[in-house]
């Protein structure tokens, strides 16, 4: 780490504005240097810290809402700054230089505002009549003419504030930078618990991000419109892949600004009661995307937090490490922040963040190298959990999802390609990925089809008039988009678990114990192997007798002729287990035909037992 800090020391510490000729710093004919009022006292400079550290984050939060409280054209052009901070996160050195270009644009606008107010006054007649136009410029706020001009040059004073704070901040950096020596002594005991807090959050935020973000695409996906589609093409490719590239998220970045910019150019007054009275053709195709509708605040938070996570993903370790280079030189840490200097100064919060790939020379690796192991350790426990109970969890959902809907024929393909999962990899005696992988790939297809036609209404008007979609497809008109597809998701979201685990047992082989292996788990496990002929056997006895039929009676048979066979055979349980297999589509396929039908419309079908 001292090398990288070393690296991009001169990038970190370096002035933002020159010290000859600034606002900031002047230095008089006796070579005395003179800063700005920020940096003389110990209370500024705390401040200046503080503001650093939350101002800029205030300084974004407040653009993005004055630019919904006064929406306009002009105000666009706040979001737009908000827009190109979260997609590129310019340097610091850059960000300052369009922090000044964005306050030369406010003042000029509260300029153009003021002498657009005072001219009202005189040409009333002539300009009244356009007031909708003027009022979506930007120009002019009827109902609050001189609390808008107040609020303008406000948030100018704000951007000008945070300018002045960070010159502030980085040259008192830059000047500390050759003064204060480096310290190297080792932490603290006391230091080595908060050390290990902030890791460990650190590291339990990094593995819940994907989540995070799976849900978020997904609630914006679940919207009618071609654009929302475009959503999920998004979500399934976070959710099938193992890795997600940078571009992917540049990608869903530029989909959600411009999803962003869009909503809010449709909600400024005068554009959407215009698009609402006439029903024009640029309307029509405005509601196929999916834009034409009246959007509430938390469908903004949730394209807004989406571009946000995404962000973090692509420039997090930056942030972090940029974060990491101020905090280590300044006196006291910023508000709120006194429990992550120790991480940060020993380079451990940054190790979480990283890549595994990545190797650094750390100044104590001991130490870092023993929290590190502590939390891989912990990752891996939940793996081998997962390995453990990965297949009969994914068993189980794909039972439970089949069991809780209307029989029909996608459900009877997820039992028909559970059951050759099942019987093949008793029958091989091995799970390979062709026994498994098809229910997989069956799953994907349906559940892009399912959504297919909640989102195209033409689509499924012209397949209802073929086929019956209740009947073959499961799919109810009257039931919302969630409804028809939870089916598909839940299998999907378990076989991709299960892809997953596979994947890491391959390239990660574990050399620690099974945890069903060992303790209470292990002796359970150990009684059921010792005792599976007889449980069999029991299980067999019960199945031939409920209810007294002739598949029941082949099943009595089958019994008495593996009575004889060795206790070691394996042929009884791999017979029975095709019998069953093949009975238990036979009996599904008689369900879902004989209600088709309606050969028993006086009774329900005792599912619960079958299940």
């Amino acid at each position: 780490m001292d090398f990288i800090m070393s690296v991009k020391g001169s990038s970190l510490t370096e002035k933002l504005l020159p010290s000859k000729h600034s606002f900031f710093i002047r230095e008089s004919r006796s070579g005395v240097r003179h800063t700005n009022v920020l940096l003389r006292g110990a209370v500024f400079r705390i401040f200046s810290i503080n503001f650093f550290t939350y101002g800029f984050l205030v300084s974004l939060l407040a653009l993005s809402f004055w630019s919904f409280h006064f929406a306009s054209l002009c105000a666009f052009g706040l979001l737009a700054y908000v827009g190109y901070i979260i997609y590129a996160f310019p340097s610091l050195f850059w960000l300052h230089r369009l922090s000044g270009l964005l306050l030369v644009f406010i003042l000029l606008w509260a300029v153009s505002t003021y002498i657009f107010n005072v001219a009202f006054a005189f040409l009333n007649l002539k300009l009244g009549k356009d007031m909708d136009i003027w009022e979506m410029v930007g120009l002019w706020h009827y109902s609050i003419p001189g609390f808008f001009l107040l609020a303008q040059f406000c948030l100018g004073i704000l951007v000008a504030l945070g300018n002045l704070v960070n010159s502030s901040v980085f040259f008192y950096l830059s000047d500390e930078n050759g003064q204060s020596a480096n310290d190297t002594s080792s932490v603290e005991v006391d230091e080595e618990t908060k050390v290990l807090i902030v890791a460990t959050v650190a590291w339990g935020l990094r593995k819940c991000s994907r989540p995070i973000m799976l849900t978020l695409i997904f609630l914006i996906a679940m919207k009618p419109g071609f654009i929302h589609a475009v959503y999920m093409i998004f979500f399934l490719i976070y959710l099938l892949s193992h890795e997600i590239s940078r571009k992917i998220r540049q990608s869903l970045i530029l989909l959600c600004e411009a999803h962003f910019a869009l909503l809010y150019i449709l909600q400024i007054d005068l554009i959407s009661n215009t698009l609402r009275r006439e029903k024009s053709l640029s309307g029509q195709i405005l509601l196929q995307l999916g834009l034409l509708k009246n959007e509430s605040s938390w469908d903004f938070l949730e394209i807004a937090l989406l571009a946000c996570f995404c962000a973090i993903h692509n420039h997090g370790f930056e942030m972090l490490f940029s974060f990491s280079a101020i905090v280590r030189h300044t006196p006291s840490p910023p508000f709120g922040f006194s429990i992550l200097k120790a991480g940060l100064n020993k380079s451990v919060l940054l190790s979480v963040y990283a890549s595994p790939t990545l190797n650094y020379s750390h100044e104590n690796p001991s130490y870092e190298r023993r929290i590190a192991a502590f939390l891989s350790a912990i990752g891996q426990k939940f793996l081998s959990m997962y390995r453990s109970c990965g297949t009969y969890i994914a068993f189980l959902t794909i039972l439970l999802a089949v069991y809780l809907v209307r029989p029909n024929c996608i459900s009877f393909g997820y039992i028909f390609l559970l059951i050759f999962w099942i019987t093949g990899r008793q029958l091989v005696e091995k799970t390979k990925r062709r026994l498994w992988f098809p229910l997989k790939a069956y799953a994907i297809t349906v559940f892009i089809f399912i959504y297919s036609l909640s989102s195209f209404p033409s689509f499924k008007e012209w397949l209802s008039t073929i086929i019956d979609l209740y009947f073959y497809l499961g799919y109810n008109s009257k039931a919302s988009l969630l409804e028809n597809v939870w089916e598909s998701l839940a299998v999907l979201i378990v076989m991709q678990l299960y892809s997953y685990e596979r994947r890491q047992s391959r390239h990660n082989r574990a050399d620690g114990p099974n945890p069903l292996e060992s303790g209470t788990l292990g002796l359970i496990r150990r009684l059921l192997i010792w005792h599976s002929q007889k449980i069999l056997f029991v299980a067999l006895f019960y199945a031939s007798l409920s209810p007294i039929s002739a598949f029941g009676f082949l099943y009595l048979f089958g019994l008495v002729l593996c009575s004889t066979l060795p206790k070691a055979s394996r042929i009884p349980s791999k017979s029975f287990l095709v019998y069953t297999g093949f009975l238990v589509m036979s009996e599904y396929l008689f369900q879902m035909w004989g209600k088709q039908a309606g050969m028993f419309p006086d009774k329900s079908i005792p599912t619960w037992p079958f299940f």
